[in-house]
């Protein structure tokens, strides 16, 4: 029996909600919609079968998009959709956006610029017509059937994490100072395939096959042939492989607690510029218990950075402590938890012979305190549910 509900409620959890999109107009009015509200969330999928505008202001989170023959989608300037999560894409779970034939989608500029995030795939049936002056952000890929046209220009900007496909005649147009299509794996496309840069626009991806593509694609600084997370008993440990690099300076190592908001943990040198494969390796020695996500970013020489897929990992190995600076010379100790508090700890300052020094509350991860103790060495001592450190402390 236990078994039978537990089922159930796996499959409530994960029941999607369909709504469908029936009268031209905005986006958030919900009597465009049928069932008549405005749609939202990771689990709820929609069908378009009007044209929806996202205007100034909006902030929409779905999931899949499947868009009906002839539709038009804009995202307005200060207008923002997105379609999934990175926390859902990190552990394979794609939201995507796909057109039927003769469909439109508008990314438009302002102040900020209009953003669609697509955590999966652009999926383009017939004769699409892209025009992005806003951002346009993929982190799956763009599939494109034939006679599909992208046209980015006036500033805006497409990122892609995956690959770029067309059929026969599909385009790629980038015009304008500051304009960028940038894709992190390959461009193909199929006969009559064209990519068309002017005024400043830049086309960048790993590699680029196509009838008109050789003048018009730049080779990205590195070329990633793989990159991999695993866990031990102890650490998380990071794997990556290069195929090439070109006026590469380094990697920036992150890490993520939520699969948004990212910190970096270190800096691992590149090989400048470079035909041959290389192989890297990090291991995150304190790595959060449970869930976290991992991501690594290129930079290279001039600046220039892109970020590659996210992973998840669930770490189950020992909760940790530490504190820094040791020594501590500025009268500031910051404590650091590879877990977050269930509730607040205190933390308690001691001398060698167990006289306390000083006593502090805390209820994140992290937390930085000033401690006003004269030199020598002390004892640090963290108890809470499920763990029980003594650190030594050193003060200068």
């Amino acid at each position: 029996m236990r078994t039978l509900i537990f089922s159930l409620l796996l499959l409530i959890s994960f029941r999607s909600v369909s709504q469908t999109f029936q009268t031209n107009g905005n986006w958030n009015t919900a009597g465009n919609w049928s069932p008549s509200a405005v749609p939202s969330g990771t689990g709820t999928n929609v069908t378009l079968n009007a044209d929806p505008s996202l205007n100034s202001g909006s902030n929409n989170i779905i999931g899949n998009i499947t868009a009906g023959n002839n539709v038009q989608i804009t995202v307005n300037g200060n207008g923002k959709l997105t379609l999934g999560s990175s926390a859902l894409f990190g552990v394979g779970t794609k939201k995507s956006i796909t057109f039927s034939n003769n469909g439109t989608l508008r990314v438009n500029n302002g102040s900020p610029k209009g953003v669609l995030e697509i955590w999966g795939d652009l999926i383009v049936n017939n004769n699409l017509d892209m025009q992005i002056t806003g951002t346009l952000i993929v982190h799956g890929n763009i599939v494109m059937n034939n006679n599909a046209q992208i046209q980015v220009s006036g500033g805006g900007n497409v990122t892609v994490g995956g690959n770029v496909s067309g059929g026969n005649n599909a385009q790629i147009q980038v015009s304008g100072s500051g304009s960028t299509f940038n894709v992190s794996g390959s461009i193909s496309l199929g006969n009559g395939g064209q990519l068309q840069t002017s005024g400043g626009g830049v086309i960048t991806a790993s590699s680029c096959s196509c009838s008109g593509c050789s003048a018009q694609c730049g080779v990205l600084p590195v070329t990633l042939i793989s990159f991999t997370v695993r866990t031990t008993s102890d650490k998380v440990i990071l794997n990556w492989a290069t195929g090439s690099e070109l006026n590469f300076d380094y990697f920036s190592i992150e890490r993520s607690e939520d699969g948004f908001s990212f910190n970096e943990l270190a800096q691992v040198k590149g090989h400048g510029t470079s035909n041959e494969r290389h192989d890297y390796l990090y291991e995150d020695s304190f790595p959060y218990t449970g869930k976290s996500y991992y991501r690594i970013t290129t930079v290279d020489f001039d600046g220039y950075t892109e970020t590659f897929n996210i992973l998840a990992v669930n770490y189950s190995g020992e909760k940790l402590v530490r504190v820094f600076p040791n020594p501590v010379v500025d009268g500031k100790l910051t404590v650091e938890l590879t877990f977050t508090p269930t509730e607040e700890l205190i933390f308690i300052l001691t001398d060698l012979n167990g006289v306390e020094k000083g006593s502090y509350k805390m209820k994140e991860r992290q937390a930085t305190f000033q401690i006003d103790l004269s030199s020598g060495t002390y004892l640090a001592k963290i108890s809470t549910f499920g763990i029980s450190k003594v650190l030594r402390v050193i003060v200068r």
